[in-house]
């Protein structure tokens, strides 16, 4: 057992270290066969890793039956569940009992270690990192019953712990209205996003409606009938290449890289003009908007704009601008467009040619496109100021949250009370004597399960 002394004035107090696994039962989670759809229902929740949002926990996407309940493990209400498969670390509590899967470990509630205690210390950077140093050095993190077990945890008097997270909840609360007000904007401000792009397409941007109506010079043409829409290809052999050349094939994922935002500048695989000839390659011109046509890439809605001649594979689709339709004018039609509902709803998202070329696209004279672009970026421009400001906000905020938890866990937020309740945490009420009663309850919850079985 480690020790962690501290003197604060004239008082010294005392928190023990001690394993995760000696103060609580650990419990992993399992998943009731899914091809046996009478485990499914609305009896009670079954919490998967996405559903940890550092919360508490009344309801989840999936629910079991009362038949899926007997196949499944359930955690009384405030224990604390961890993602301990792929992304570690993520946390919740459950108000309501649950059920869970296998990438969760979770932590049964204990009268004598109080849960909401346990709950905010398992969202501290330090519990994080030895999540991180007990993870199986494989391609996905894992962190086992066992080696969850051997977490270590600080334990203070029980009346501290109860103060502990009377002081982080009063600091979370004003720190939680600040981010749900930061929220709101980022909500606002894609509405606002939306709404320029809107106005753009009816004229109102630049003040040109005729009674209500787009100016008759606008003509409104089929997007199929004003420009040439195209698919990518994936040659063969292409991905044996050793991108050394200058010509980029762009793929879906490199529509994530900084500084592809709008023009797509990087790619990861190059192609030299012998390249390109070898394989056939179909290059597109400078100014073509490409998005996503296959996969759950087509639900990111992400468009993007070429800056150079490239290729890109069979999973992009993309739209040729041309002497009547300026490249960035149809970048922002095309920002304006859900590609989500466009797509053929089939089980695999795919977005064909037949999907785009019947939607209607407004086509005023190119003058007035380059005006239209202008407006709209003059406005936008505006928009990403303030959201970066908002990120900035919401980063700190974070960095904040683990502040006030590194204080709590470290006995800062808690020093003056020390000073005037000694009698609350030496004696009886030490963690000593805490982590002696804890023990001694595990010794007698085995026996009854022992003589049980």
């Amino acid at each position: 057992m480690k020790i962690l002394n501290r003197k604060k004035s004239s008082i010294e107090t005392q928190w023990i270290y001690a394993l995760i696994g000696e103060l609580c039962e650990i419990v992993t989670g399992n998943t009731p066969s899914k091809k046996e759809s009478e485990n499914y229902g609305d009896f009670i929740p079954f919490v998967k890793p996405p559903e940890l949002t550092n919360s508490l926990i009344n309801c989840s996407d999936d629910n079991l039956s009362r038949i899926g309940v007997k196949k499944a493990r359930i955690l009384p209400i405030n224990s604390i569940l961890v993602s301990c498969i792929g992304s570690l670390g993520k946390v919740g509590m459950n108000s309501v009992p649950v059920a869970f899967n296998q990438q969760i470990n979770a932590i049964k509630p204990s009268p004598m270690f109080l849960s909401k205690f346990l709950f905010y210390q398992a969202q501290s950077y330090e519990f994080k990192i030895q999540l991180d140093t007990l993870a199986s050095a494989t391609t996905l993190p894992i962190v086992n019953k066992g080696k969850f077990a051997t977490i270590t945890v600080k334990l203070p008097p029980l009346p501290e712990q109860h103060r502990i997270v009377a002081k982080i909840e009063e600091l979370f609360s004003e720190l939680d209205s600040g981010i749900e007000s930061l929220k709101k904007v980022q909500e606002q401000l894609k509405t606002y996003r939306q709404a320029v792009l809107k106005y753009a397409f009816e004229a109102k941007l630049t003040n040109q409606v005729e009674n209500n109506e787009l100016p008759k010079r606008w003509k409104i043409k089929k997007l199929g009938e004003s420009l040439n829409i195209v698919s990518g290809s994936t040659p063969k052999g292409i991905n044996d290449i050793q991108s050394s050349g200058e010509i980029p094939f762009y793929k879906v994922g490199d529509m994530n890289t900084h500084g592809n935002e709008v023009y797509m500048k990087k790619a990861n695989l190059n192609l030299t003009q012998d390249e390109v000839n070898s394989l056939k390659v179909k290059l597109f011109p400078k100014g073509t908007v490409i998005f996503p046509k296959r996969g759950g890439a087509i639900l990111t809605n992400k468009k993007r704009i070429l800056s150079s001649f490239s290729g890109f594979d069979l999973n992009l689709m993309g739209a040729i601008p041309n002497e009547n339709i300026d490249g960035l004018y149809l970048y922002y039609w095309f920002q304006k467009l859900n590609l989500s509902k466009i797509y053929d709803g089939s089980n695999v998202p795919q977005i064909n040619k037949k999907n785009i070329a019947p939607l209607d696209i407004p086509i005023p004279p190119i003058n007035e496109q380059y005006a239209i672009v202008s407006e709209i970026e003059s406005r936008l421009s505006v928009c990403d100021k303030i959201e970066q400001t908002v990120e900035d906000s919401l980063k700190k905020a974070e960095v904040l949250r683990q502040s006030i938890l590194k204080k709590a866990f470290a006995g800062e937020l808690t020093r003056d009370w020390r000073e005037k309740h000694p009698e609350l945490i030496t004696g009886e009420n030490s963690a000593e004597k805490l982590l002696e009663r804890i023990k001694t309850e595990k010794e007698k919850t085995r026996s009854k399960k022992a003589k049980k079985k």
